[in-house]
């Protein structure tokens, strides 16, 4: 139920639409803030360098981070239970 949890919770920091103010108007969600900081920045290098590295929301690389952690502890897990397959038989 955890693992679920953090899930939703991590959808939501992707893809939230709520507009905070921080430094200027910036949308909460890493995904969406990506899109609009391309779109609305003159220098699409700095924009995409704001949208990994964010101090005050949610970024990007928070968001590959996740992601890998989940790639690695489903990796495992089916690892595991392969691993306890073979050796009942």
């Amino acid at each position: 139920m955890l693992l679920v949890d953090y899930g939703a919770y991590a959808m939501w920091v992707c893809y939230c639409v709520l507009l905070v103010r921080c430094s200027g108007t910036e949308f909460e969600g890493a995904v969406i803030a990506l899109f609009h900081l391309l779109a609305t920045r003159q220098d699409k290098v700095r924009g995409l360098r704001e949208a990994f590295y964010r101090q005050n929301l949610p970024n990007l690389m928070n968001l590959l981070a996740t992601i890998l952690v989940f790639a690695i502890v489903i990796y495992f897990q089916v690892h595991c239970s392969l691993l306890a397959c073979l050796l009942a038989l």
